[in-house]
């Protein structure tokens, strides 16, 4: 996981609605259920 600086990737508008709820803080964004792997699919299958 890497960290990307809001200002680079969200409009203004976002940044500002986000900043009413947490403001200088790290936020974790889930990836979409649809680009999810299954649960231990990184587990070898014998």
């Amino acid at each position: 996981m890497c960290y990307i600086k809001a200002k680079e990737i969200l409009p203004m508008e976002v940044i500002e609605l986000i900043q009413k709820y947490v403001e200088g803080e790290y936020i974790y964004i889930p990836k979409k259920e649809c680009n999810r792997k299954p649960c231990r699919s990184y587990l070898c299958s014998y």
